[in-house]
Order: structure tokens, then sequence, then C-alpha cells
């Protein structure tokens, strides 16, 4: 189930960009070392990133990524099976983004 998750490095971008949904699991980083974040199922069955530690980050499904960047930022990544094509299309579309631009 840890592939339906983005990566680490995809989730610290998203919420640099402003990404605060409800997500499943969260990326622990109490240990202060980002190269061994652990991908965790949060026990509530949704979190969002006002409601966890600060040394954590939220992290959501791939499909959630792509609905997101579309609804709120109008831009459309189709999925790809193949997910290292799917991060580079995702990582792209949050390049895209500008902090004080948001559609609804």
């Amino acid at each position: 189930m840890k592939n339906l998750f983005v990566t680490y490095e995809i989730a610290k971008q998203l919420k640099e960009k402003g990404f605060n949904e409800p997500c499943l699991a969260v990326y622990d980083i109490t240990q202060g070392n980002e190269q061994t974040a652990k991908l965790h199922k949060h026990p509530a069955d949704c979190i969002n990133g006002d409601s966890i530690h600060p040394a954590a980050i939220t992290a959501p499904l791939y499909q959630q990524v792509i609905d997101w960047l579309f609804e709120k930022h109008r831009i459309c990544i189709m999925y790809s099976p193949q997910k290292n094509i799917l991060e580079i299309d995702i990582l792209r579309g949050i390049k895209l983004i500008k902090n004080d631009i948001r559609y609804s």
C-alpha cells in the first residue's frame, strides 16, 4: 500500500505550496533526519497539516495530488502506471504553482 502515497520529497514540496488536504498517512521526521522519514498511517481516519506534529508532513495519495493540482491550480497531470514518470510529471506540476494564485 506504500506505493499509493507520494514520496517524502513530493510531500515536502506540496506542503511548501500550500497543500493541506486530509490524508490517511504522514511522514514522520521526528528523528530530525529527512533521509529516514518513515511513512505511518495515522490512527485517525484522515488528518490535515494543521493537526499534526510540526516534525511530520502529510502523505497524500498520488490521486489526491493529481486532483488537487487540477482543482486548485488548473494543472492537469495524466495518471501513469509507471511511478517514475508520474513522479516527474507531479514535480513539474508543483513547479508551475505560483503561491499567490489559486482557482476555486
